[in-house]
């Protein structure tokens, strides 16, 4: 397989072209730990801040099946995986909800929410699809239950 080398130019070019393929929009609320000992729960646990939440922000939600093997034989699973824009501060240990699609005002679409979260990013990476520079991130999510009371306030 041959792979071709992107220069910084046509990087930029990419990056900013793979925003028309963003089809979905979300909402992120990012954690910042408290640091010293105010920063620890009564389980010893780090505690966070949460500033406001960013709403609208591009993205494209998708399942990314992997096999997964077992005794039994191999399963496939799928993984909630968020694709956002290079530019994208999106890290580790955010929360991430409200993804839906972009709807269309003058067609009369409304939006469809396609996950209400909250859910926690879990892992991600920058994505190179050729050699000289990342085009956009991917994101692993995970279902989460708990929810902390700073997300409803």
């Amino acid at each position: 397989m041959t792979q071709f080398y992107v220069t910084p130019f046509y990087q930029d070019l990419f990056q900013s072209e793979t925003l028309k393929f963003l089809a979905h929009t979300y909402t992120k609320q990012s954690r910042t730990p408290i640091m010293g000992t105010a920063g620890v729960d009564e389980w010893g646990q780090p505690t966070y801040t949460y500033p406001p939440p960013i709403h609208g922000l591009p993205c494209y939600y998708v399942f990314s099946a992997r096999p997964v093997h077992q005794p039994y034989g191999i399963i496939s699973a799928n993984t909630p995986t968020l694709i956002v824009p290079f530019s994208d501060n999106l890290q580790p240990g955010d929360y991430v909800f409200n993804i839906s699609t972009r709807g269309d005002a003058e067609l009369g679409i409304a939006p469809i929410c396609l996950l209400g979260g909250p859910t926690l990013v879990e892992t991600g990476a920058d994505q190179a699809p050729n050699v000289g520079g990342a085009i956009f991130r991917q994101f692993s999510l995970i279902n989460i239950e708990v929810v902390p009371t700073e997300l409803h306030g």
